[in-house]
């Protein structure tokens, strides 16, 4: 885990070992194919992850004797301020593949896929007890993609497959990374005074791309 050490410069951090965490959570994978040409597919992951020990650490920002202005003291249990990120609660991955047409040793599918994704949070100090910590956190999102696909075999055993694909077909205007901007805990500026109050209150968002198309050629020998 990285703690920030400086309170007028965020950009310095220190990497600790300084707690426990809990993962739970279960998979459940499903197909079903009701015909040779057909099939369906269902992925559902659920995790619950939590910190059950945060401790407060010398020379962090969390360190009164680093920063005059935080409530707390080297040793004590800070979880609330943390949440294991990168871990959404809930996702789901939905796909549908049909081969609707075959000639010879040719045949053409089409296949759709489509995956949702809980409020995912991209740093550990966005804890419930951090004002506005969804700010450093992308919402839950949905994207559908597609390809037909036309697969030949040759007599010489070689192989080619040509694909033409789109990706996030319903042109979902979605972030890819969120940060926010503010600080976990009230900081002091050492060579200003000035304190800055727990939270985060804005957020810098990088935007993914819009609905695009593509063609992939692939020859196997």
């Amino acid at each position: 885990m990285f703690f920030n050490t400086n309170p007028s410069d965020t950009t310095v951090v220190l990497g600790l070992n300084a707690g426990k965490a809990t993962v739970r959570g279960f998979e459940l994978e499903a197909l079903w194919q009701p015909t040779e040409d057909l099939s369906f597919t269902f992925d559902y992951t659920y995790l619950d992850p939590k910190h059950d020990e945060v401790i407060v650490r010398a020379g962090t920002i969390f360190d009164p004797a680093v920063n005059t202005a935080s409530p707390y003291q080297v040793g004590q249990n800070i979880k609330n301020l943390f949440r294991v990120s990168y871990a959404p609660e809930n996702s789901v991955n939905v796909g549908a593949r049909w081969t609707f047409l075959k000639f010879g040793s040719n045949d053409l599918s089409a296949i759709l896929n489509y995956r949702w994704e809980d409020r995912t949070y991209f740093t550990e100090t966005t804890g419930d007890g951090v004002p506005g910590s969804d700010l450093y956190s992308r919402p839950d999102f949905g994207l559908l993609d597609g390809r037909l696909s036309w697969k030949m075999e040759f007599a010489n055993e070689s192989r080619a497959r040509v694909d033409l694909w789109g990706k996030n077909l319903t042109d979902k205007k979605w972030p890819t990374h969120i940060i926010g901007l503010g600080v976990p805990v009230a900081a002091q500026d050492p060579f200003t005074g000035v304190v800055t109050q727990p939270g985060y209150v804005a957020s810098a968002t990088a935007w993914a791309e819009r609905r695009t198309y593509g063609i992939n050629l692939v020859y196997e020998f």
